[in-house]
C-alpha cells in the first residue's frame, strides 16, 4: 500500500508525461497459412507518470508520480485445426513498476502502475461453414482474462482478476448478418475499476464499477456498398 503522508497538499497542475518505447517482434505463417504466429517484446521508459494520489484527509488528486519502467511480451496464435474450425489464442505479460518514486506524492519504488494488470489473455474457437455460394453459418465462443490490478480511492486498492466468456452465432450473407449473442455467459461479477465518490472518500466505503451482467440478444446488421 502506498499512500501520501500529506493531508492538505494539492498542486494546481502537473507536468506532461513522456515515453520512450522500444519493441522487437516477428510475424510468421506456416503450413500454407493455416498457422499464424506473432510475438513481440517491448521496453518502455515512462517519465512523469500521471496517477491518482491518495491523501489522509480522504481526497484523491492527479499528480506526476515518478519514473516507470514497463517491459513485457505478447504472443498471438491463430490455427485452422480442422476444416471450418479456427482456434485463436493470445496472451500478454506486462511488468509496470515505479523505479524512481516521488517524495511529494508518497509513491515508493516498486509500486504498481495503477490499472495495468501483469497478465492478460484470451482464447477463442471460431466456426464458419459455407451453406451456399453467398450464405454461411458462423459461430464464436471466446474467453477473455484480465489479471489483478491496483486502483485508488481512499487507499490504493487491489482489484481481483476476472474471466468473461462471450458467445456469438448466426448467418452471414453478402452484405447482411443475423446473430444471436450472449455476453458474460457465466454471469461473472467482474470488478473493473474503483469509482471516486462525488464527495469526500471514507475508508469504510469503496465504490467499484462492475462489468455488464449476462446479456442475451439478437444483432442484425447491413453493410451498404460504397
Amino acid at each position: 500500500m502506498h499512500r501520501s503522508r500529506l493531508t492538505g497538499f494539492r498542486p494546481g497542475g502537473y507536468k506532461p508525461d513522456t515515453v520512450w518505447s522500444y519493441e522487437i517482434g516477428e510475424k510468421a505463417k506456416q503450413f500454407d497459412g493455416r498457422l499464424t504466429l506473432n510475438t513481440g517484446w517491448y521496453f518502455e521508459k515512462w517519465a512523469n507518470v500521471q496517477q491518482y494520489v491518495t491523501l489522509n484527509c480522504g481526497y484523491v488528486y492527479s499528480d506526476n508520480t515518478g519514473l516507470v519502467h514497463v517491459y513485457g511480451t505478447e504472443i498471438e496464435i491463430n490455427a485452422l485445426v480442422i476444416p471450418d474450425v479456427t482456434v485463436a489464442l493470445n496472451g500478454g505479460y506486462t511488468h509496470a513498476r515505479v523505479v524512481q518514486g516521488s517524495l511529494e506524492t508518497g509513491v515508493a519504488i516498486g509500486a504498481h502502475v495503477q490499472d495495468v494488470p501483469d497478465l492478460t489473455g484470451s482464447a477463442a474457437i471460431i466456426y464458419r461453414h459455407t451453406i451456399s455460394d453467398d450464405l454461411a453459418f458462423t459461430g464464436r465462443i471466446e474467453n477473455n482474462f484480465v489479471g489483478s490490478r491496483t486502483d485508488a480511492t481512499y487507499f490504493i486498492n487491489h482489484l481481483p482478476s476476472y474471466d468473461l466468456t462471450n458467445l456469438r452465432a448466426g448467418l452471414v450473407k453478402n452484405q447482411w448478418s443475423a446473430m444471436l449473442f450472449a455476453k458474460n455467459l457465466t454471469n461473472e461479477r467482474a470488478l473493473l475499476s474503483d469509482t471516486l465518490q462525488i464527495g469526500i472518500n471514507v475508508p469504510t466505503f469503496n465504490r467499484i464499477s462492475v462489468g455488464q451482467p449476462l446479456t442475451v440478444g439478437v444483432d442484425f446488421s447491413y453493410h451498404f456498398k460504397q
